[in-house]
């Protein structure tokens, strides 16, 4: 009896370790002995983290090759390499058309004759901002843009005449190609005029100098006929006349008249003869710097060291002298340095005698012949000074 009992427990106890066993091989073998079976519920639902495991099937967040990142990059423009055509303007990369006077590409072309003030308004309001000044202080204004071509040579002014604006509007001038900044003749807030080339194009671009608002403005460009050509010169009857800044012809006559196109006594090519004492009153503007006593020419200067003169010379040939004289040279102040030499082919002379002090120029001749005597100031000067030229035996 106590066999048939110990037996029937032996295959109870078997039964419950086969039951065991299929209920585990019905979960994930992964499952850890003790863990909840969890029975997902209608069509399949979503998937439950498997818990304890290296390999848990768990969502993870999508990762992003570095290279395809563009963490830390600053937002590029749009329109940085689109090229539009005349007449359109880009915007977030499109090229879309623009109002004349908008754009470079579109502006408001000004006809200028020789002589008259022209008016010209435009809206600036509703236009985009493509462009910055040089002279405003930042890039949040739309802006205007005119462009003109004059025939000739001539002087243009140019001047909002509606200054009601606070703050002030700044006005850049640009010269032959209008995008680039590279061209700008000058950037300012005031009213401008300056001497345009003929056949030239030029670009104004008006904003406001700071902040986004300007509504409408009014463009004045005076155009005025030039009186000469600027920085011309001619010596005609015993004078030089200079183009000062091509509205008048100055006049500087000259001590001994004209030669070969300019004052006698301006280089060695054309001096100025001196046969006895004599006094000249030289206006400074009339003369160039053709001789330099330089470095190389120590026999020019008082101290033998040579010195530097980079102002107007005088160059006086005095010939047939004896070899007895005494040359004396009366300088208004000590800024002229004295040379005397046999021979004067410009640049950089050569001097048998020199004088760069403050004391008398005394210069006592040795040897019978001809000599260049000059007289060349330190530095450049448009002064009218008179010198003494005294030759005594």
């Amino acid at each position: 009896m106590m066999d048939s009992i110990r037996w029937r427990r032996i295959v109870g106890l078997l039964a419950v370790v086969v039951l065991v066993g299929a209920m585990t091989a019905c979960s994930d073998d992964d499952t850890p002995p003790g863990s909840n079976v969890i029975i997902p519920s209608g069509d399949g639902g979503h998937d439950e983290p498997d818990v304890g495991t290296e390999d848990a099937d768990v969502d993870e967040p999508d990762v992003v090759d570095e290279e395809d990142a563009d963490v830390g990059e600053e937002p590029t423009d749009p329109c940085e390499e689109v090229e539009c055509d005349d007449g359109q303007v880009c915007e977030e990369g499109q090229c879309i058309p623009s109002e004349a006077g908008f754009s470079c590409g579109n502006p408001i072309w000004i006809d200028i004759g020789e002589e008259e003030t022209k008016h010209v308004t435009a809206n600036v309001a509703t236009g985009p901002n493509l462009y910055n000044t040089t002279c405003s202080s930042d890039d949040q204004s739309p802006q205007a843009v005119f462009a003109f071509t004059p025939e000739v040579e001539t002087r243009l002014t140019a001047h909002i005449s509606d200054a009601q604006f606070v703050p002030p509007l700044a006005k850049e001038l640009r010269v032959g190609e209008c995008a680039s900044t590279a061209n700008v003749e000058w950037c300012s807030i005031n009213q401008q005029n300056w001497i345009a080339e003929g056949g030239t194009d030029y670009y104004l671009i008006v904003e406001a100098q700071s902040g986004v608002e300007i509504g409408e403005l009014e463009l004045e460009l005076k155009v005025e006929p030039l009186a000469c050509e600027p920085g011309a010169r001619e010596c005609r009857d015993g004078s030089v006349f200079r183009c000062a800044g091509g509205d008048e012809e100055v006049e500087h006559p000259c001590p001994d008249g004209c030669h070969d196109g300019e004052c006698s006594g301006d280089s060695c090519a054309n001096v100025l003869e001196i046969t006895g004492s004599t006094t000249l009153d030289v206006d400074l503007s009339s003369f160039h710097d053709n001789v330099d006593f330089s470095s190389d020419t120590a026999g020019c200067s008082s101290s033998g060291d040579g010195i530097t003169t980079s102002g107007q010379d005088l160059v006086l040939y005095l010939p047939g002298l004896t070899g007895d004289e005494v040359v004396e040279v009366v300088r208004p102040d000590s800024a002229y340095a004295v040379g005397a030499m046999t021979a004067c082919s410009g640049g950089t002379p050569s001097c048998i005698f020199g004088h760069s002090g403050s004391d008398d120029v005394i210069w006592e001749v040795e040897d019978p012949g001809d000599y260049y005597l000059v007289i060349n100031r330190f530095s450049s000067s448009t002064e009218q000074v008179q010198f003494e030229i005294n030759i005594n035996d």
